[in-house]
């Protein structure tokens, strides 16, 4: 279920990434402390939305990394729910 916290999450998580295009368009790992830091979220937040995209089999992720390739897509299906 897409919560109110974990959609403002998922927003925090997109606009870091938008700012990072260079990073995700390669497709490269990085850490869910380094987007937290970043991103004036907490690890806990960026956590609770990649758990939610790899419980949902979006991505494939380990336990602190995750690859980014396609996770602005994946992102704007939590985001853009009505």
């Amino acid at each position: 279920m897409i919560t109110p916290e974990l959609k403002k999450n998922a927003e925090g998580v997109l606009k870091w990434m938008q700012k990072h295009t260079t990073a995700t368009q390669a497709g490269g790992g990085v850490s869910h402390g380094e987007i937290a830091q970043e991103s004036g979220l907490t690890q806990k937040d960026v956590d609770e939305v990649i758990d939610y995209l790899t419980k949902r089999s979006f991505i494939a992720g380990s336990a602190d990394r995750f690859w980014l390739t396609p996770l602005g897509k994946m992102i704007q299906t939590i985001t853009d729910e009505q």
